[in-house]
């Protein structure tokens, strides 16, 4: 099954480059990303890898969505094909934004740095090094006014109504967003009510599932913490200080700019939420 998963994200990749117009340095980029997720089993290493490079972050989002999917999902081979397409779409505008955005060397550049880096953490023999090298050739501050001015790009336009793919899905994921990061703001001066934190927890919650059953991973995950994190306002576990409210905003922000597909760079804003997701997990647990 993993090599069929593999084949499955790199035929996804093709599929979603075949729509796109490619010249010679942009066909050499999607063909050697395929090598460096072919190559070996460290599928879901290289996935993570892509997350935490700035130029390739979205795609890696993409990618790991598409392979929790696989995971996560009895195949169903009757309606293969229909979620064949569907993940091939959702690669297009991301993949065209990477592409129009990096040089085949830049790619390789950062390749190379995954294989050092394996180098180190799991002292990989120096001649296999020497052979993925040649197939290839938390601060959680977010800065002032660039991330203000990505905050208005990501959230200035959630009042429009978009022509997008699996439109009812992401209608219905959109509409509380505006009203919750609304909230939010407001509790930096203890303007809200313990009714509409619970009742956002709620929605979040249904969403979450929403999310997971659609096989979007990242979404669903944003749902989830934000959900158990108003839960945990509510029941006076936590106090809303400027850490949880910007983390809180920090899951909004990567729920808008992942389905809306924004041409903006959010890896900042993904570390806090997932540094977060994780505390808020474990303090779940033990509550």
């Amino acid at each position: 099954m993993k090599d069929f998963n593999k084949e499955y994200l790199i035929q996804t990749i093709i599929v979603a480059s075949n729509n796109l117009r490619m010249h010679s340095d942009k066909i050499e980029c999607i063909s050697i990303i395929k090598e460096f997720l072919s190559d070996d089993n460290e599928l879901e290493k290289k996935i993570s890898y892509f997350k935490k490079v700035t130029e390739l972050s979205k795609f890696g989002i993409k990618l790991g969505e598409i392979h929790s999917f696989l995971l996560n999902n009895k195949i169903d081979f009757l309606s293969l094909s229909d979620s064949f397409k569907l993940h091939s779409n959702l690669l297009i505008t991301v993949l065209s934004s990477v592409l129009d955005n990096i040089s085949s060397q830049k790619i390789k550049e950062f390749l190379n740095n995954f294989y050092e880096k394996q180098v180190k953490e799991n002292k990989i023999g120096v001649d296999e090094l020497t052979n993925n090298l040649s197939k290839t050739e938390k601060s959680f501050k977010i800065d002032t006014e660039t991330d203000k001015m990505k905050e208005e790009i990501i959230f200035g336009d959630l009042s429009k109504e978009d022509d997008l793919d699996f439109e009812s899905f992401q209608r219905r994921i959109l509409k509380p967003i505006k009203s919750i990061e609304n909230m939010l703001q407001r509790m930096r001066v203890g303007n809200f009510t313990g009714e509409e934190v619970l009742s956002y927890s709620e929605i979040m919650k249904e969403h979450h599932e929403l999310s997971k059953n659609i096989g979007s991973q990242i979404i669903a995950e944003m749902h989830q913490t934000i959900s158990k994190g108003l839960q945990l306002i509510y029941d006076s576990k936590i106090q809303p200080d400027e850490y949880i409210i910007e983390s809180l905003r920090a899951c909004l922000i990567v729920i808008v700019a992942t389905i809306k597909n924004k041409s903006v760079e959010i890896t900042n804003y993904l570390n806090l939420a997932e540094d977060f997701s994780e505390k808020i997990t474990r303090l779940s647990e033990d509550v």
